[in-house]
């Protein structure tokens, strides 16, 4: 450690001196050099008088940090687990420090279903994992452990909304986790993508009464699905494909304009949102012409207001 930055933090905070009598030089370095400094406070009080007002942590836990010697993420990791009540030990928070596991939400979502060294044996078992290939044999390794983790978190959160046995040691645990976390979001996707279907479909009625409209050249009509949402802003190039949840979720409406003379010929596209229009995009997200946005006026003095008013 240089010199002149030790003195610096060592005139600011005198306690480090007993931090570096105890061992602790990794979480000394921290504080030195300004790691983590956001969470100097909230995980270590450079205030404190003590050691146990510093690490937030009774004396009977120091043998495990000179053995482990944390940096303060790894402190901030420590301390999640005793509050938790997880009883850590050195072999758990060196495996946490040596592959920089510093997420405790991660940790505490994973460990609501297993114990620490489960989740251990089966995390490094999956870090990497040969996949046999008509060619060759090939390398799927994840960035990090960290990153391991998080899809192993999402995996599970999916299998939860899928409606999956995760007490099922086969879901718990599968053999490949990046094969059946991808499995599982191609079925996730299809039962989202069947709901939002259902969804677009069972407002339409609703929608086609409260908005629908028709004037002499121009009209005003909702989307029957999500393929008309996508199909439209293909055609205008502009987003309004990526609204398909907003629409099922009923966040906001999407409505419409077209010719009447031409009903499937994409023009314009509006946004309703609590009863007011949001936004009108025409080709290119450009706004429309005149006699479009005439005719939107026209179709909220006669329809969209009349139907907030039915509403209320």
């Amino acid at each position: 450690m240089d010199a002149i930055p030790y003195l610096n933090a060592y005139v600011q905070w005198p306690v480090i001196e007993y931090l570096v009598k105890a061992k602790l030089f990794r979480l000394v370095s921290d504080i030195v050099y300004g790691s983590y400094h956001f969470m100097i406070g909230k995980t270590v009080n450079c205030e404190g008088k003590n050691l146990q007002d510093v690490l937030k942590l009774d004396r009977s836990w120091l043998p495990l940090l000179q053995e482990v010697d944390p940096g303060i993420a790894q402190l901030n990791v420590i301390q999640w687990f005793i509050y938790a009540g997880k009883r850590p030990d050195a072999s758990m928070m060196k495996w946490c420090a040596n592959n920089a596991i510093q997420d405790v939400s991660v940790l505490a979502e994973l460990l609501s279903h297993m114990t620490m060294h489960k989740l251990m044996r089966y995390a490094d078992a999956q870090y990497e994992i040969r996949i046999a290939s008509t060619k060759t044999p090939e390398y799927i390794r994840y960035y990090s452990m960290a990153n391991l983790l998080a899809d192993y978190r999402d995996y599970l959160r999916m299998c939860k909304e899928m409606q999956y046995n995760v007490e099922s040691s086969f879901i718990l645990f599968p053999r490949n986790l990046k094969s059946a976390h991808d499995h599982v979001v191609e079925a996730l996707d299809v039962k989202r993508t069947a709901e939002q279907e259902k969804a677009i479909a069972d407002s339409f009625e609703e929608w086609q009464r409260l908005y629908q409209y028709k004037g002499k050249d121009l009209m005003v009509i909702p989307p029957h699905s999500s393929k008309e949402l996508i199909d439209e802003g293909t055609a205008l190039r502009h987003c309004v494909g990526r609204y398909v949840k907003r629409v099922a979720q009923r966040e906001c409406v999407i409505l419409f304009v077209r010719k009447v003379a031409e009903p499937d010929k994409s023009l314009c596209t509006v946004e309703v949102r609590d009863g007011r229009v949001v936004q009108t995009r025409g080709f290119d997200n450009e706004d429309p012409p005149a006699q479009i946005t005439a005719f939107i006026e026209q179709w909220k003095q006669r329809v969209l207001y009349a139907a907030e008013k039915a509403a209320a």
